[in-house]
C-alpha cells in the first residue's frame, strides 16, 4: 500500500488519486485497524495510533464496562480505564476512521449486522 507513494514521491510514476498510502518515514501516522471475529458472529474491531485505541463490539454487549472502549494508551497503557464518551471530541474523530471499516466489514459479511455503531 505505501510503495505507490512512495515511488510517487520520487517522481518515477504518475499515480492515481484514488490510491492510498503513506510514504514510510513520513510525519502522516497511520491508524492501525485491527477486526476480530470470533464464535457466533461477535465481531470485534479497534483502531489505534498507539496514543489513542477505539474499540467496538458488534453484538453490543457489556463486556468490561460497555461495547464500547476509548483508552488514552500514553495515559493508560494496560487499558484499565474505559474513558469512551460519546460526546468527547477525541471519540468522535476517531469513529470517523473506525466507522469505516465497521460499515466495509458490514458488507462483506451479509448474515451478520453490528448493533448501535457509532457515537
Amino acid at each position: 500500500m505505501d510503495l505507490v507513494p512512495t515511488i510517487q514521491r520520487e517522481d518515477v510514476i504518475c499515480a492515481s488519486p484514488s490510491w492510498s498510502g503513506i510514504v514510510p518515514g513520513s510525519s502522516t501516522p497511520r491508524p492501525w485497524v485491527t477486526n476480530l471475529v470470533y464464535r457466533n458472529e461477535r465481531t470485534h474491531q479497534a483502531v489505534t495510533d498507539g496514543v489513542h485505541k477505539l474499540m467496538y463490539r458488534w453484538d453490543g454487549s457489556d463486556l468490561l464496562g460497555g461495547p464500547k472502549y476509548f483508552y488514552r494508551l500514553d495515559t493508560d497503557p494496560d487499558e484499565q480505564v474505559n474513558s469512551y464518551d460519546s460526546q468527547n471530541a477525541d471519540v468522535l474523530e476517531w469513529w470517523d476512521v473506525l466507522r469505516v471499516e465497521v460499515d466495509d466489514l458490514d458488507e462483506q459479511t451479509p448474515t451478520s449486522e453490528p448493533i448501535d455503531p457509532g457515537p
